[in-house]
């Protein structure tokens, strides 16, 4: 197996529909891999909002590696809205882009949650945290929760 640098060197060189077939063949191998260890089973009906944040975290985490945090924004949500704050190291971003949360609601018998995710840049998380970017309106910092990585 070629180490982390012979490995991104030939990727590099890949054509650019190559690379893409690549990255959604490995993302497919990775979504499956998650559904055959159990990880990824869906949840049953009776989990609370802060059960399923945390259970949809730890899905994103598993499908989504460049993900290094999920943050949990209960404060200032309706009762039956998830928000997620979630630090990519891979995400595409420009630094001085705008927090913009997009609908994610998952389909799952028993579960009526919406689910609103935002991926931000780790600097971009930083500012966040120092109050210096602003969240998606309405969404608010205070009493965030931070998801495991592992359980």
């Amino acid at each position: 197996m070629p180490n982390l640098d012979e490995l991104a060197e030939q990727l590099v060189k890949l054509p650019r529909r190559e690379y893409s077939t690549l990255i959604r063949e490995v993302d497919t191998k990775r979504r499956r891999e998650v559904e055959r260890s159990g990880r990824g089973k869906e949840p049953d009906g009776g989990m609370s909002r802060d059960e399923f944040a945390f259970w949809i975290g730890r899905q994103h985490f598993d499908i989504d590696k460049g993900i290094c945090r999920i943050i949990y924004l209960p404060s200032g949500a309706p009762p039956k809205e998830v928000r997620l704050l979630e630090v990519n190291d891979l995400a595409p971003i420009p630094e001085n882009a705008p927090v913009m949360a997009f609908d994610f609601r998952p389909v799952i018998d028993g579960i009526d949650y919406s689910l609103f995710v935002a991926d931000v840049t780790p600097a971009q998380f930083e500012a966040i945290e120092k109050y210096q970017l602003a969240l998606p309106e309405g969404w608010l910092f205070e009493g965030h929760q931070e998801i495991p990585l592992e359980d």
